[in-house]
C-alpha cells in the first residue's frame, strides 16, 4: 500500500470521467494547453505511532481539474457534473485500488490556480484522510 498507488488510481478515475489534454502527478510550472487538464498533488499528511514497530499514515490528495480562465464558459460546460461523478466513482473503491486501507471522504469545490502567469479555473477534488498502515 502506497500513496503513489492511490494517486494513480485518482488520476485513472478522473481520466475515465473527463477527457484531459494532460495529467500531471508530478506538477511543473510549465504552461498547460488550452484544454482541460489535471494536476494531482499530495496536499497534507501525518503519521501516528501505533506501537514501537508500526504506524498509520493519513494523507490528503488534491486533484485539480482545470482549464484556461480565458475559456471559462467552455471549461464549466465541459466539467458540468464531472466533480460529483468523480467523487462517486472514488467512493466505489474505498481502498483506491488497494493503495490504502480506506479514506474518510471525497469532496470538491471551485478552484482557481495561476501557473506560470496564466489563470485557470475548474474544480479541486480532495480525497481526505487516506489511511495507510506503516511498518517501521
Amino acid at each position: 500500500m502506497t500513496i503513489t498507488i492511490c494517486k494513480t488510481f485518482i488520476e485513472t478515475t478522473i481520466k475515465a470521467k473527463v477527457t484531459v489534454s494532460s495529467s500531471e502527478i508530478y506538477p511543473t510550472d510549465e504552461q498547460k494547453s488550452g484544454d482541460i487538464f489535471t494536476l494531482i498533488i499530495e496536499e497534507s499528511g501525518r503519521f501516528e505511532m501505533r506501537s514501537a514497530d508500526w504506524a498509520q499514515s493519513f494523507h490528503s490528495v488534491a486533484a485539480y481539474v482545470l482549464g484556461p480562465k480565458s475559456s471559462m464558459l467552455n471549461v464549466y460546460k465541459k466539467l458540468s457534473g464531472v466533480p460529483e461523478s468523480i467523487c462517486s466513482a472514488l467512493c466505489k473503491d474505498p481502498t483506491l485500488n488497494s493503495g490504502c486501507d480506506t479514506f474518510e471522504n471525497a469532496t470538491y469545490q471551485n478552484a482557481t490556480l495561476n501557473i506560470a502567469g496564466v489563470d485557470y479555473v475548474g474544480y479541486k477534488i480532495s480525497v481526505n484522510n487516506i489511511k495507510i498502515p506503516r511498518t517501521l
